[in-house]
């Protein structure tokens, strides 16, 4: 089954406004020049982003893998380029990665406490 057009706003910036600022942060055109690899720009982004903004990512992340569980998976990659990632993964298995390295350290689903300023 084809992403329609009613699928445009499901997967849009709105609806993963924290995975696509990860995405056209870390995984923009030029990731391999600054990174070498996937895993180190999403590395570089759990040492340079808060516990909140990590959870954030994971979550958005784990909701984009749940809504595009049945779609083909060339839909999957489409969807990813549309928020911004020029990263093209090879499998679902590779966004899990990505989700495993951004929730290390995370014992609960609960977002961190924000610290007292």
């Amino acid at each position: 089954m084809a992403a329609n057009v009613s699928d445009a706003g499901r997967f849009s910036r709105g609806a993963f406004p924290f995975l696509a600022d990860f995405l056209r942060g870390y995984l923009h055109q030029d990731y391999r020049i600054e990174h070498g690899t996937v895993i180190a720009a999403t590395k570089r982004f759990v040492a340079a982003s808060s516990p909140t903004e990590r959870f954030e990512v994971a979550g958005d992340l784990r909701r984009f893998l749940l809504l595009t569980h049945p779609l083909p998976f060339a839909d999957v990659k489409l969807q990813l380029q549309s928020l911004g990632a020029a990263w093209t993964p090879r499998s679902r298995l590779d966004l899990e990665r990505i989700l495993g390295h951004l929730s290390e350290g995370q014992a609960s689903q609960e977002p961190p406490p924000d610290p007292i300023r």
